[in-house]
């Protein structure tokens, strides 16, 4: 099972990636940096962020977008739509909002 880590690949700076060596070897650096400080880790680079990781059993809902992320929430299991949706429910709880199916249209 393992884990699984979410990183921001900055896709200006690709064709500075496809020539870096060390790339590799900075995500590793960058990842196991996350494994203590939980909070985002940018690679030396400058080219990526590595944003959270978490168990591979479960799910974990990331925003990202300014060149950077965030977790929402804990990881949690998502087998089944059912399951997706009480992460979903929670999340909006978690700020304020209830979440509720639409009424079909008569």
């Amino acid at each position: 099972m393992g884990f699984n880590s979410t990183l921001v690949v900055l896709n200006d700076h690709l064709h500075l990636i496809g020539k870096d060596q060390s790339f590799g070897e900075q995500v590793e650096r960058a990842v196991l940096k996350l494994s203590v400080s939980n909070e985002p880790v940018w690679l030396p680079s400058g080219c990526a962020v590595a944003i959270e990781q978490h168990h591979a059993d479960g799910y974990i809902p990331v925003l990202v977008g300014h060149n950077t992320g965030k977790a929402l929430d804990f990881s949690v299991p998502c087998h089944t739509e059912d399951m997706e949706m009480d992460l979903l429910r929670r999340l909006a709880e978690k700020k304020g909002f209830n979440l509720h199916r639409k009424r079909p249209r008569r």
